[in-house]
Protein backbone atom coordinates (compact mmCIF):
# COMPACT_ATOMS: atom_id res chain seq x y z
CA UNK A 1 0.00 0.00 0.00
CA UNK A 2 2.77 2.29 1.26
CA UNK A 3 4.41 1.29 -2.41
CA UNK A 4 1.42 2.49 -4.71
CA UNK A 5 1.33 6.11 -2.03
CA UNK A 6 4.63 6.80 -3.19
CA UNK A 7 3.89 6.11 -6.69
CA UNK A 8 0.69 7.70 -7.13
CA UNK A 9 2.13 10.83 -5.64
CA UNK A 10 4.89 11.04 -7.68
CA UNK A 11 2.76 10.53 -10.63
CA UNK A 12 0.71 13.21 -9.67
CA UNK A 13 3.06 15.72 -9.62
CA UNK A 14 4.71 14.70 -12.82
CA UNK A 15 1.64 14.90 -14.51
CA UNK A 16 0.87 18.52 -12.96
CA UNK A 17 4.65 19.29 -13.67
CA UNK A 18 4.47 18.08 -17.30
CA UNK A 19 0.60 19.27 -18.27
CA UNK A 20 0.45 23.31 -19.15
CA UNK A 21 -3.15 22.84 -18.20
CA UNK A 22 -2.47 21.58 -15.03
CA UNK A 23 0.53 23.84 -14.07
CA UNK A 24 -1.29 26.48 -12.68
CA UNK A 25 -2.16 27.41 -8.92
CA UNK A 26 -5.07 26.15 -9.00
CA UNK A 27 -3.75 22.48 -9.38
CA UNK A 28 -0.10 22.65 -8.56
CA UNK A 29 -0.78 24.35 -5.41
CA UNK A 30 -3.08 22.02 -3.40
CA UNK A 31 -2.38 18.97 -4.99
CA UNK A 32 1.77 18.89 -5.70
CA UNK A 33 2.00 20.20 -2.25
CA UNK A 34 -0.18 17.67 -0.69
CA UNK A 35 1.45 14.83 -2.93
CA UNK A 36 4.88 15.78 -1.77
CA UNK A 37 4.09 16.12 2.26
CA UNK A 38 2.57 12.36 1.79
CA UNK A 39 5.63 11.42 0.13
CA UNK A 40 7.62 12.55 2.78
CA UNK A 41 5.66 10.87 5.13
CA UNK A 42 5.83 7.69 4.00
CA UNK A 43 9.49 8.05 3.57
CA UNK A 44 9.97 9.52 6.59
CA UNK A 45 8.42 6.25 8.28
CA UNK A 46 8.59 3.23 5.79
CA UNK A 47 12.20 2.84 5.48
CA UNK A 48 13.31 1.99 9.22
CA UNK A 49 10.20 0.44 9.51
CA UNK A 50 10.67 -2.14 6.97
CA UNK A 51 14.60 -2.55 7.78
CA UNK A 52 13.59 -3.70 11.57
CA UNK A 53 10.80 -5.69 9.70
CA UNK A 54 13.08 -7.97 7.89
CA UNK A 55 16.01 -7.68 9.87
CA UNK A 56 14.10 -8.47 12.96
CA UNK A 57 15.34 -5.67 14.73
CA UNK A 58 13.21 -3.29 17.26
CA UNK A 59 15.54 -0.40 18.20
CA UNK A 60 15.52 2.61 17.09
CA UNK A 61 18.94 5.52 18.43
CA UNK A 62 18.06 8.32 20.32
CA UNK A 63 18.94 10.54 17.44
CA UNK A 64 16.76 8.85 15.00
CA UNK A 65 13.61 8.53 17.56
CA UNK A 66 14.26 12.93 17.56
CA UNK A 67 14.20 12.54 14.01
CA UNK A 68 11.31 10.75 13.37
CA UNK A 69 9.41 13.12 16.17
CA UNK A 70 10.39 16.61 13.98
CA UNK A 71 9.57 15.14 10.80
CA UNK A 72 6.25 13.53 12.08
CA UNK A 73 5.72 17.11 13.89
CA UNK A 74 6.85 19.44 10.86
CA UNK A 75 5.04 17.38 7.85
CA UNK A 76 1.72 16.96 10.05
CA UNK A 77 1.54 20.54 11.29
CA UNK A 78 2.39 21.98 7.64
CA UNK A 79 -0.35 19.98 6.36
CA UNK A 80 -3.17 21.26 8.66
CA UNK A 81 -1.71 24.56 7.71
CA UNK A 82 -1.68 24.09 4.21
CA UNK A 83 -4.98 22.56 4.32
CA UNK A 84 -6.81 25.51 6.33
CA UNK A 85 -4.76 28.37 3.74
CA UNK A 86 -6.03 26.37 0.57
CA UNK A 87 -9.84 26.32 1.35
CA UNK A 88 -9.28 29.93 0.62
CA UNK A 89 -8.55 28.69 -2.46
CA UNK A 90 -11.72 26.53 -3.15
CA UNK A 91 -13.84 29.17 -2.08
CA UNK A 92 -12.40 31.46 -4.32
CA UNK A 93 -12.67 29.31 -7.47
CA UNK A 94 -16.81 28.76 -6.62
CA UNK A 95 -17.71 31.87 -5.08
CA UNK A 96 -15.53 34.09 -7.29
CA UNK A 97 -14.48 32.69 -9.88
CA UNK A 98 -14.16 35.46 -12.12
CA UNK A 99 -11.79 37.09 -9.96
CA UNK A 100 -9.57 34.20 -9.68
CA UNK A 101 -6.62 34.81 -11.81
CA UNK A 102 -6.09 37.91 -9.96
CA UNK A 103 -6.58 36.85 -6.39
CA UNK A 104 -5.12 33.84 -6.71
CA UNK A 105 -1.55 33.72 -8.58
CA UNK A 106 2.04 32.06 -8.32
CA UNK A 107 3.25 34.79 -5.90
CA UNK A 108 0.32 34.15 -3.33
CA UNK A 109 0.96 31.04 -4.12
CA UNK A 110 5.22 30.76 -2.79
CA UNK A 111 3.96 32.48 -0.08
CA UNK A 112 1.43 30.18 1.18
CA UNK A 113 3.47 27.45 0.74
CA UNK A 114 6.64 29.16 2.24
CA UNK A 115 4.64 29.80 5.74
CA UNK A 116 3.05 26.88 5.96
CA UNK A 117 6.48 25.14 5.59
CA UNK A 118 8.34 27.80 7.76
CA UNK A 119 5.57 27.55 10.67
CA UNK A 120 4.97 23.90 10.51
CA UNK A 121 9.00 23.46 10.52
CA UNK A 122 9.82 25.87 13.31
CA UNK A 123 6.42 24.10 15.60
CA UNK A 124 8.56 20.64 14.72
CA UNK A 125 11.66 22.04 16.25
CA UNK A 126 10.91 24.04 19.23
CA UNK A 127 9.02 20.45 19.88
CA UNK A 128 11.53 18.06 19.11
CA UNK A 129 14.51 20.26 20.80
CA UNK A 130 12.52 20.45 23.98
CA UNK A 131 11.59 17.26 24.17
CA UNK A 132 15.36 15.62 23.52
CA UNK A 133 16.25 17.10 26.41
CA UNK A 134 14.84 14.88 28.98
CA UNK A 135 16.58 12.31 30.59
CA UNK A 136 14.96 8.32 29.31
CA UNK A 137 14.58 6.16 32.23
CA UNK A 138 14.23 2.35 32.24
CA UNK A 139 12.46 0.47 30.32
CA UNK A 140 13.01 2.39 27.27
CA UNK A 141 10.07 0.71 24.70
CA UNK A 142 7.44 2.60 22.24
CA UNK A 143 4.22 0.47 21.18
CA UNK A 144 4.12 2.09 18.25
CA UNK A 145 5.80 1.24 14.89
CA UNK A 146 7.66 4.87 14.62
CA UNK A 147 8.99 7.18 17.71
CA UNK A 148 6.27 9.74 17.87
CA UNK A 149 6.03 12.82 20.47
CA UNK A 150 3.52 11.35 22.60
CA UNK A 151 4.85 7.96 22.96
CA UNK A 152 8.57 9.50 23.83
CA UNK A 153 6.98 11.44 26.61
CA UNK A 154 6.22 8.36 28.47
CA UNK A 155 10.13 7.11 28.48
CA UNK A 156 11.44 10.21 30.62
CA UNK A 157 12.49 10.15 34.38
CA UNK A 158 11.26 13.48 34.29
CA UNK A 159 7.67 15.18 35.56
CA UNK A 160 5.88 15.86 31.93
CA UNK A 161 2.34 16.27 32.72
CA UNK A 162 2.85 20.82 32.59
CA UNK A 163 4.61 19.91 29.03
CA UNK A 164 2.05 17.42 27.88
CA UNK A 165 -0.66 20.09 28.56
CA UNK A 166 1.81 22.25 26.59
CA UNK A 167 2.00 20.20 23.77
CA UNK A 168 -1.93 19.55 24.16
CA UNK A 169 -2.88 23.28 24.28
CA UNK A 170 -0.18 24.07 21.12
CA UNK A 171 -1.82 20.73 19.03
CA UNK A 172 -5.41 21.95 19.37
CA UNK A 173 -4.95 25.64 18.60
CA UNK A 174 -3.09 24.22 15.47
CA UNK A 175 -6.03 21.86 14.57
CA UNK A 176 -8.62 24.63 15.40
CA UNK A 177 -7.41 27.05 13.54
CA UNK A 178 -7.43 25.56 10.13
CA UNK A 179 -10.78 23.68 10.86
CA UNK A 180 -12.27 26.91 11.66
CA UNK A 181 -11.09 28.22 7.93
CA UNK A 182 -12.32 25.23 6.46
CA UNK A 183 -15.83 25.21 8.31
CA UNK A 184 -16.40 28.79 7.58
CA UNK A 185 -15.35 28.57 3.86
CA UNK A 186 -17.45 25.42 2.97
CA UNK A 187 -20.17 27.51 5.11
CA UNK A 188 -19.44 30.58 2.35
CA UNK A 189 -19.37 28.07 -0.53
CA UNK A 190 -22.97 26.16 0.83
CA UNK A 191 -24.42 29.66 1.08
CA UNK A 192 -23.23 30.66 -2.62
CA UNK A 193 -24.82 27.86 -4.01
CA UNK A 194 -28.04 27.65 -2.45
CA UNK A 195 -28.09 31.30 -3.74
CA UNK A 196 -27.32 30.47 -7.13
CA UNK A 197 -29.72 27.49 -6.95
CA UNK A 198 -32.36 29.84 -5.69
CA UNK A 199 -31.98 32.33 -8.46
CA UNK A 200 -32.61 29.77 -11.20
CA UNK A 201 -35.59 28.38 -9.59
CA UNK A 202 -37.23 31.79 -9.48
CA UNK A 203 -35.92 32.51 -13.35
CA UNK A 204 -37.66 29.30 -14.21
CA UNK A 205 -40.58 29.32 -12.54
CA UNK A 206 -44.15 30.04 -13.93
CA UNK A 207 -45.60 33.95 -13.94
CA UNK A 208 -48.26 34.04 -11.78
CA UNK A 209 -51.28 36.73 -12.83
CA UNK A 210 -53.93 37.93 -10.92
CA UNK A 211 -57.59 37.06 -11.88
Amino acid sequence: MSLFTLTGNRLLIVLILVDPHLYTPMYFFPLAALSLIDILFTLAILPKMMTDYFLHRTAISVSGCGTQIFLGLALGGTECILLGLMSYDWYVAICKPLHYPLLITWILCRQVAVSSWTSGTFNALVHTVYTMKFLFCEPREIHHFYCELLGALHLFCEDTLTYKTGVFISTTILLLIPFSVILASYTLILVTINQVASAKRQKHSPPAYLT
